[in-house]
């Protein structure tokens, strides 16, 4: 590892024990290094906008007292022209998150995803508006008291349980804004997040050196760095995340290299799989064909269909 790269993974470890400051910080650092010019500006706005819309996403941020455990809120609305049972592939991003949806008559569904380092692809219709709840990927299970790797590729509805799930979803979906939406669920996850149970630090520093690194770290460096061998690392981290670390490290580098498609001078694809650790370009194809189902010319037009607001990659 590089001196910059070990400075970067030492500062993440030191934010770990003290209360877990990753709140001071805010989620944003699901967005990859902790540079000074990342810290001022956590978010990334996409500034191409495609000539025909069909859908538009942006994220906005929960309270500081439960962003230990809450990673982000985002909103979808879907074009009235997009035709129906519309393909949408999701990114892989190692969390578990919660998607509330109504259609364009109004009628509610909820779900939930697991984590996964394969595809999903799911079907959205004209007029659908989506709310949803992003967890740290260690937080889930101290919140929804499930294994995740029960959950792992998984999309389960409807969502009856814990019972603060359901009525946040039944409250999301009567949202009809971004302000209101951030304030009903920051109200039914506030009690959730103060009586869930501890989260284990070691994971929590692993998944956030893996997210600063931006997976480029050996594991068993990383299971050096937070203290422990690889195999109580890969233990711990599956019991929490329901995901290997170099599962997760390999998502995070599939995501650091979709990051360029939302800046107005996308780079080539041979230039990101050198910036962020691929061998080649044809590496760079091979992970985005396992974990997205597409290769990377595919995702960029897909991503040119959606009108993207404040994004953390």
């Amino acid at each position: 590892m590089s001196d910059g790269r070990s400075l970067r993974v030492n500062s993440a470890m030191r934010l770990m024990p003290a209360c877990l400051q990753i709140a001071i910080l805010g989620p944003g650092v699901l967005s990859g290094r902790l540079s000074s010019k990342s810290a001022a500006r956590r978010y990334v706005c996409a500034c191409r906008v495609p000539s025909l819309r069909e859908m538009h996403y942006f994220e906005f941020d929960p309270a500081p007292l439960i962003s230990t455990h809450i990673a982000s809120y985002w909103g979808m609305t879907v074009a009235s022209h997009v035709p129906a049972n519309h393909p949408h592939e999701l990114i892989p991003d190692g969390c578990v998150v919660v998607a509330c949806r109504s259609d364009a008559q109004g009628a509610p569904r909820a779900s939930l995803v697991g984590p996964r380092a394969e595809p999903l692809t799911v079907s959205v219709n004209p007029g659908d508006r989506f709310w949803g709840v992003r967890f740290w990927p260690d937080s889930a299970s101290a919140l929804l008291h499930a294994d995740p790797r029960t959950l792992r590729g998984k999309l389960v509805a409807p969502l009856l349980e814990p019972p603060w799930l359901a009525g946040l979803t039944r409250a999301l979906v009567a949202c009809d804004d971004e302000s209101s939406a951030a304030r009903v669920a920051d109200e039914h996850l506030a009690a959730p997040v103060a009586a869930a149970r501890p989260l284990d630090p070691i994971v929590r520093a692993a998944v956030v050196a893996l997210v600063v690194t931006r997976g480029e770290i050996e594991i068993e460096e990383l299971a050096r760095d937070v203290g422990v061998s690889r195999r109580q690392l890969e233990r711990r981290f599956g019991a929490a995340v329901g995901l290997t670390p170099k599962q997760f490290a390999r998502i995070r580098r599939l995501r650091s290299a979709l990051a360029h498609l939302l800046h107005p001078a996308p780079r080539t694809w041979s230039e990101v799989a050198a910036d962020v650790g691929y061998a080649d370009h044809a590496h760079l194809t091979r992970d985005f064909t396992l974990l997205v189902g597409l290769t990377p010319s595919e995702i960029a037009e897909r991503v040119r269909g959606i009108v993207h607001g404040r994004v953390r990659p």
